[in-house]
């Protein structure tokens, strides 16, 4: 019988594909967004710094340097904003997509500080957003261990949609949802911080995350 391929080959290589070619985004491979590329200080960050500190700057060109970097820390260490996963993802959704993050800024020299609503995404003009897709992101877990999502979407830095690609074949089995059931099992260990129940994840990579996504390839 001939070789029909896997997952990766039926997958999740053409949803890559198919975001670089069609929708125009950047693909780096997960190997290159490391240390060493300068896209992040370790392997257990989940924000690409550099490409959000760039994106505000060009979004909020009125920002100064400590509200800058206060607004980087308010995504990339929201850890204080709840005691769960699911309430520091709504604070951060609500600062993504309903543009209620402000911060106190003097920007008429009159010496008196206003609040000022800052953008993280352009939602009005898609030009000004950085997109790039990778796959085989590595993410560090806080033992040491890692977990590998199949893809992942970035917004200016931020990792916004995490993709589970599982091959199609799996439902042509007796039970027809054994992919899907396995592609979600897995996206529950990531999200999982240290729970021997569901093995070790990191939820950081979650904490942005507008969408998850299970993939076969005819089913989305």
């Amino acid at each position: 019988m001939p070789y029909l391929g896997n997952e990766e080959t039926l997958v999740e290589v053409p949803a890559v594909n198919y975001l670089k070619n069609k929708l125009d985004y950047e693909f780096i491979h997960g190997n290159d967004l490391s240390v060493l590329s300068g896209e992040r200080e370790s392997l257990s960050d989940v924000i690409l710094v550099n490409r959000l500190k760039c994106a505000l700057k060009r979004l909020n060109p009125w920002i100064d340097e400590n509200n800058l970097n206060k607004a980087i820390r308010y995504i990339s260490n929201p850890i204080n904003l709840g005691t769960s996963l699911l309430e520091i993802n709504e604070k951060i959704y609500y600062a993504l997509v309903e543009l209620n993050y402000a911060v106190e800024q003097d920007l008429d020299g009159s010496g008196k500080k206003k609040f000022h609503t800052v953008k993280f995404i352009d939602w009005d003009n898609v030009e000004n957003n950085d997109f790039l897709v990778t796959r085989q992101f590595e993410v560090q877990t806080l033992s040491g261990g890692k977990i590998i999502p199949d893809i992942v979407i970035f917004i200016n830095g931020i990792p916004v949609v995490v993709i589970e690609c599982k091959s199609p074949f799996l439902e042509k089995s007796s039970n027809e949802n054994i992919g899907k059931k396995e592609a979600y099992e897995q996206l529950k260990r990531y999200m999982n911080e240290r729970d021997s129940s569901l093995g070790e994840g990191n939820p950081k990579l979650f904490y942005p995350n507008c969408s998850t996504i299970i993939l076969n390839k005819y089913h989305g």
